[in-house]
Order: C-alpha cells, then structure tokens, then sequence
C-alpha cells in the first residue's frame, strides 16, 4: 500500500513541476530551481522526473519548446524564425 501512495505523491509533484515548466516555457529554467518545487534534491528529482515522464528533464523542455516553436512557424508565417526561436526560450 505504501509503495502506491509515493507514486501517487511523485506524480503530483512531478505534476505541479510540469505546471511551472508551462506556465515558464520562455523562461530559463535550471533544473535546481525545479527541484526545489518538487521538494526533492536535484539528483532524486532527475530521476523520479525521468521515471514518470520517459524523459530527462532537458530533453522534456527541449521538446516542449520546439513544438511550441513549430505551431508558431505554422500559424504565424509573418515571424521570423530568429523571434519564433527567442520567444520560446530557444536562445
């Protein structure tokens, strides 16, 4: 029963740090400061983070970005690809 219960709580606060990454998108957002919403060390929050969502962290923001950047090559095809890039934290 225990072992369900850390899941649940690793998922809600993996959840409340994919929120932040959301809501920051275009922010920098160093991994230390991520770990400190999830209340775990930077070594453990790495690893709980890959284990739910398949990803490191890196390459979770990385994707996230680009697939922002691409809807907005699709949408916005008066922007350049330079100022899609900056808004979206592409830098």
């Amino acid at each position: 029963m225990k072992k369900k219960e850390t899941k649940s709580e690793h998922k809600e606060r993996i959840n409340e740090v994919m929120y932040h990454i959301y809501k920051n998108l275009s922010s920098k957002l160093v991994v230390e400061d991520l770990a400190q919403i999830s209340s775990y060390s930077v070594f453990h929050f790495q690893r709980i983070f890959k284990e739910i969502t398949h990803k490191s962290i890196v390459n979770y923001i990385k994707d996230l970005r680009l697939e922002w950047a691409a809807n907005l090559l699709v949408f916005n095809p008066e922007s350049t690809i330079t100022e899609i890039a900056h808004n979206c934290g592409l830098k």
